[in-house]
């Protein structure tokens, strides 16, 4: 199954930057491409936009686990 951001990645970038599971390799993407895919700048997100993706996605938090 492909990730959701998978779909942001052209089919020639995926032979170069999408795994064998499926999953787009950031770290080997260049920077301003990984910038452009996420739709932000190396600023960061307006506050504007931050509050439309953490109403839309919900808050970056893993799953707490119990120990």
């Amino acid at each position: 199954m492909a990730n959701a951001y998978q779909s942001m990645i052209t089919p020639n970038d995926q032979k170069n930057y999408v795994n064998d599971a499926g999953y787009i390799e950031w770290a080997a993407i260049p920077l301003n491409v990984a910038l452009d895919k996420l739709k932000t700048s190396r600023e960061g997100l307006s506050t504007g936009e931050a509050e439309k993706r953490l109403e839309e996605h919900g808050p970056n938090k893993l799953p707490e686990t119990k120990v």
